[in-house]
């Protein structure tokens, strides 16, 4: 399957890996993309005046949407490890460690645990008591701060972008339901093949990946502390926003991601529109204001109905 090649792309650091994953999306991106909405004015308004409208996923019905997951210990160790040597010569341990002990905390899958064992020891008036009782109470400790730490990690890219959420159907009744309050809503095709190749638009237009969510992003951290910016470290953003636990696969969603989304809560971003939707228990009163939204576009209004096939609803032009 495309996709899987797609994300081992997106996770790639070299320089071309990027530019790579959006020539493989655009062979296989969708030539329209549905929006369902409730009968809002809000929503509306966004039919009338051709936009779609971006926001923070703090904000949306996922708890985990844009989240990401770090391994803290995996971090601390990785930072210990780097920077070990620097800190033996600011506090002035050379002496009481040996090359020997400075190899084995850069060699030791927990450094801090090691070092802090290594230290107690060329401590006597320490003798008598066990090293695990202090070291256990020290990385407790270290932990208690960790969930703080994660909780922040957890949110920072659910405030740090902007996200729009698109269908690949205008047909499913289950998205109907969800999204277009239990069918009172319409929906609006968005065709994307009137949009030009290179338009940025398209470029942060991306597929969802479902599986396991939220994305740990571990390794994307481990790279910045060994390396700094690069193409990886500076994509997290939109790789978190680009997973979803499967649960969601229904959807069979795209998203338009603005990486650029702390410095505001919000963005109009304007998509050309193909035709408009009308739910099947639609009020005549939000039916009549769809329609003449979608007359002053020149696009066409369908009406959904139930047929025999409950996995699709039939779309019926209104005259």
């Amino acid at each position: 399957m495309w996709l899987h090649e797609y994300e081992r792309l997106l996770h790639d650091a070299t320089p071309n890996a990027f530019d790579a994953s959006v020539v493989l999306k655009a062979r296989h991106r969708p030539r329209s993309v549905f929006k369902y909405r409730g009968p809002t004015e809000l929503a509306l308004d966004s039919l009338r005046g051709g936009y779609v409208w971006l926001s923070q996923p703090q904000y949306f019905n996922d708890g985990y949407d844009s989240a990401i997951l770090l391994d803290h210990d995996r971090l601390l160790a990785t930072t210990m490890r780097r920077s070990i040597r620097s800190l033996i010569a600011e506090q002035d341990l050379a002496t009481p460690l040996s090359e020997a002990d400075i190899r084995s905390v850069e060699s030791s899958e927990d450094p801090a645990r090691t070092l802090g064992a290594l230290l107690l020891k060329q401590d006597p008036s320490l003798a008598h008591i066990d090293p695990d009782t202090v070291l256990n109470a020290l990385a407790a400790a270290v932990h208690r701060l960790s969930d703080d730490y994660e909780q922040a990690a957890r949110e920072i890219a659910r405030r740090s972008i902007l996200v729009c959420s698109f269908a690949t159907t205008g047909t499913a009744p289950v998205l109907w339901a969800n999204y277009a309050e239990n069918n009172t809503g319409f929906c609006i095709e968005y065709e994307l093949a009137q949009i030009p190749p290179d338009d940025i638009r398209l470029r942060l237009l991306f597929p969802v990946i479902y599986g396991s969510a939220p994305m740990d992003a571990t390794r994307v951290f481990e790279d910045f502390l060994g390396n700094g910016l690069n193409a990886m470290t500076v994509r997290w953003p939109i790789l978190a926003a680009t997973y979803k636990h499967h649960d969601w696969s229904y959807e069979r969603e795209w998203r338009l991601v603005d990486p650029a989304g702390h410095r505001v809560n919000g963005r109009k971003v304007p998509m050309p529109m193909k035709a408009a939707y009308l739910g099947t228990a639609i009020r005549s009163e939000a039916a009549a204001k769809v329609i003449a939204a979608a007359k002053q576009h020149g696009i066409p209004v369908f009406r959904m109905q139930v047929g025999k096939d409950a996995s699709a609803l039939s779309p019926v032009q209104v005259e």
